[in-house]
């Protein structure tokens, strides 16, 4: 699957996770997109960072915010947070306080 068909995928992933008010892992998202191998985390963060910037850019709430680690406190890994600073859209917030704040407004528009 091409970088943009893998994209499509997890922005209708995306949209049919935030309907149902769920989150879901790295790793169980990387799954459901049939990515493999050893970079298949690296690979999703990427697909994840492009769909971060399409919503920014159409005034959207992040709906990679959905995708969390398994381990507690179950936040998006460090790279959300340092694409959304870069994109503009996240400064000095507590990453936990933006994060809820993400998913509330996803939530909200689904």
């Amino acid at each position: 699957m091409s970088v943009n068909e893998d994209s499509q995928k997890a922005r209708h992933l995306l949209d049919e996770l935030a309907k149902v008010g769920r989150t879901i892992t790295y790793r169980e998202m990387a799954q459901r997109l049939g990515l493999s191998g050893p970079k298949q985390i690296a690979r999703l963060s990427s697909i994840l960072e492009d769909v971060m910037s399409e919503d920014v850019e159409k005034g959207r709430p992040l709906r990679a915010a959905l995708v969390v680690s398994r381990l507690t406190p179950h936040l998006p890994r460090p790279g959300f947070f340092a694409h959304a600073r870069r994109l503009g859209v996240l400064s000095d917030e507590d990453p936990a306080t933006y994060h809820q704040s993400m998913l509330d407004a996803v939530k909200r528009e689904n």
